[in-house]
C-alpha cells in the first residue's frame, strides 16, 4: 500500500487502472501519509479505481494539522469501494475523511468507518471532508465519533461536519451514521454537514 501511495504521490494519476487489495493490511499506528495529497501547490489526486475487497485497513494514524487528510488526501474521477477502516485515529486541519480528504466527480461506494476523527478547522466527515462535482456515496457507514474543535471551514466559520461528509454536492443514499457528531461551529449533521443535492434513504443513530 506504501509503495501504491508514493507512486501516487510521485504523480502517477492510475487514471483507467483498477488497484485491488487482496489481504488485510495492518499500517502499525505509523504515521500515515495520504493516497493523493495537496503539496507545494501542486494537487496529485488518484483518479482510478481502488477496489478494498471488503478487507480490513488496521492501524491507519494520521496525527497532523495539515489539510487533505485520510487513507486518500485527493481523488477525482475515482472509485473507491468495499474498503473498511476499522482501527487508528486521525488527526486534521481542513478536509478530513477516513476514506478520502477530498474528492472531485467520484464515486464511493460500500465503504466504512470505524476510527476517530479529530479536525482542527472544519470540512470534516466520516467517510470524506469534502466531495464536489458529480459524485456519488452510496451504501456507506460511519461508526466512529467525528469532532472539530475549529469555527474556519469556510468564510462563513462553517465548520461543516458530518458523520458522512462534511461538505457535499453527492448524491448520497443507503448510508448510516451511529457514531457522535460534535462541534462548536454551525452546519453539522449525523449523515451531511452542508449538502446540495439529494440524500436518500439514510439513517443516523448518533448524538449530534
Amino acid at each position: 500500500l506504501e509503495e501504491f501511495r508514493d507512486r501516487v504521490n510521485n504523480g502517477e494519476t492510475f487514471e483507467g487502472k483498477l488497484v485491488r487489495v487482496v489481504a488485510d493490511i495492518d499500517l502499525e499506528n505509523e504515521e500515515w501519509v495520504p493516497i493523493g495529497n495537496y503539496v507545494d501547490n501542486n494537487e496529485l489526486k488518484f483518479k482510478g479505481t481502488f477496489e478494498g475487497g471488503n478487507h480490513e485497513i488496521k492501524g491507519l494514524n494520521i496525527n497532523s494539522n495539515k489539510d487533505y487528510q485520510g487513507l486518500f488526501g485527493m481523488i477525482e474521477n475515482a472509485k473507491v469501494q468495499n474498503v473498511r477502516i476499522t482501527s487508528g485515529s486521525i488527526k486534521v486541519g481542513n478536509y478530513g475523511g477516513a476514506i478520502s480528504g477530498y474528492g472531485i466527480n467520484s464515486t464511493i461506494k460500500n465503504c466504512t468507518n470505524g476510527i476517530e476523527i479529530l479536525s482542527s478547522k472544519g470540512y470534516t466527515g466520516g467517510i470524506i471532508g469534502k466531495i464536489d462535482g458529480e459524485s456519488v456515496i452510496d451504501s456507506c457507514n460511519n461508526t466512529a465519533k467525528i469532532e472539530s474543535t475549529g469555527n474556519c471551514g469556510d468564510e462563513y466559520g462553517n465548520a461543516r461536519l458530518g458523520g458522512i461528509v462534511g461538505n457535499s454536492e453527492a448524491e448520497i443514499n443507503n448510508c448510516s451514521n451511529s457514531g457522535e457528531i460534535i462541534t462548536v461551529a454551525a452546519a453539522v449533521g449525523g449523515i451531511v454537514g452542508g449538502g446540495y443535492k439529494n440524500i436518500a434513504n439514510c439513517t443516523n443513530e448518533g448524538n449530534v
